[in-house]
């Protein structure tokens, strides 16, 4: 449940934002973004970066727990278990990803061709993100957890893969800047 939360939290925190009149002070960073001639690129820079900072596939393995064995020995293909796991990760961080990039590119007035290009690296982006949390947790699974958050919140598995998709995410967008 965490996890599924944790994809919201930037939605919850713009509503919350917007009742504080914080949306109002980014008026001035959406008359500099529209003014900028790198302002697209940062603007999917940080939608592309952000959304990738999640625990869905990166804790995958380990939320299995003492289960993790026995689902190994189920009669169903490796490929097929990563692939539902990938598409859960795509199902549930990729729509509001997207939103969220939207609504910012009408916010902040970014042309036309801005939104195509920015949902298809948005996605690839996703993709990787999840396939490279996959891959870490795979290979050390934390299993030894007691209460469930614990799969979660003690596992270095999202850290590691917070870490290599933000480098990935500054070795595509720093040449394009």
């Amino acid at each position: 449940v965490e996890l599924f939360g944790e994809v919201l939290i930037p939605i919850v925190l713009v509503l919350i934002y917007s009742f504080m009149g914080v949306i109002d002070e980014i008026g001035n960073l959406a008359a500099m973004m529209t003014s900028s001639k790198y302002g697209h690129l940062i603007l999917a820079g940080i939608v592309v970066g952000f959304g990738s900072l999640n625990g869905i596939s990166s804790t995958s393995f380990s939320r299995e727990g003492r289960d993790y064995y026995l689902l190994e020995s189920l009669p169903i293909a490796k490929k097929d278990r990563l692939l539902a796991k990938v598409r859960l990760h795509m199902l549930l961080v990729y729509p509001v990803d997207a939103l969220i990039l939207i609504v910012s590119g009408i916010f902040f007035k970014m042309p036309l061709w801005f939104y195509p290009l920015s949902l298809v690296l948005l996605f690839n982006m996703t993709l990787t993100s999840s396939l490279i949390g996959l891959f870490i947790d795979y290979n050390a699974p934390y299993l030894t957890w007691s209460k469930s958050q614990m799969a979660v919140k003690n596992n270095m598995n999202m850290m590691k893969c917070m870490l290599f998709s933000l480098l990935i995410a500054l070795i595509v967008f720093i040449p394009g800047i």
